[in-house]
């Protein structure tokens, strides 16, 4: 068998168009595979655990592997803390995770996205607390934002599949609360609507609304929450009767 790629890469040309080119395959051993398509090549990760497959030291991750040992040093009065060694071995964990994130959000597999976000955003709180070097947290703390609008985008888009677009919309307000929560930790509250991350959830909250097809009662929730979002009280009161009077 040869081993040139060529044949493999002509098949899947890469788009330079696309913000992420994913598929989900089936690999040779019977199991979900995920593939990304890079302008040099393929990257290939497993659906689930750890996206290389590996098992450190028997772990799923090297996350899990640290929170046990944290969970052990509950119970012994040595400190626990994460040296450099440490801290960069989680970030190349954290990466493997958001590449894998990023091919799920693209192809629909939100529950293994909203997974992905979750296992880094347990990272950068681990290093928050326990990483002897500050600068080894501040290098992922910075992602914190990033990390949240996927999180957020996983779960809405998995509910609105699930259950319809006014349980997705709470998500969203989560999200939005999320990123000014984070903002305010931050001393800045005020940038909070200005940032990137936040621009993105207004825009998953149009595709929400534009997207799916609403009920009376679902158009009506929405323009409540917008008028009380935009502070409109007058007209949030109106709505309200509205829909009280909808049952």
């Amino acid at each position: 068998m040869s081993k040139d790629l060529r044949p493999s890469l002509d098949a899947w040309p890469y788009n330079e168009d696309e913000r992420v080119t994913a598929r989900k395959i089936v690999g040779a051993d019977g199991t979900p595979k995920i593939q990304m398509r890079l302008e040099m090549g393929i990257l290939q990760m497993e659906l689930t655990g750890r996206p290389d497959g590996q098992r450190p030291y028997g772990y799923d991750s090297l996350l899990e592997l640290f929170e046990d040992a944290l969970e052990r040093h509950r119970f012994s009065d040595e400190e626990f803390s994460l040296d450099s060694g440490d801290c960069g071995a989680l970030h190349h964990e954290s990466m493997l995770y958001f590449h894998r994130r990023l091919c799920c959000l693209q192809i629909g597999e939100f529950q293994q996205a909203e997974s992905d976000a979750e296992h880094n955003l347990r990272i950068i709180d681990l290093l928050e607390e326990y990483a002897e070097d500050r600068q080894d947290w501040v290098s992922s703390e910075q992602h914190r934002a990033y990390v949240i609008s996927h999180l957020t985008q996983a779960r809405a888009m998995r509910v609105l599949h699930e259950r319809g677009p006014i349980p997705a919309l709470r998500h969203v307000e989560e999200g939005e609360g999320a990123l000014r929560k984070l903002l305010a930790k931050y001393g800045r509250p005020e940038l909070a609507t200005r940032t990137p991350e936040f621009h993105f959830l207004q825009e998953l909250r149009k595709q929400i609304e534009s997207g799916a097809p609403l009920s009376e009662r679902d158009r009506l929730d929405i323009q409540l929450r917008n008028a009380v979002r935009a502070e409109r009280y007058e007209e949030a009161a109106r709505l309200r009767d509205i829909i009280e009077e909808l049952g």
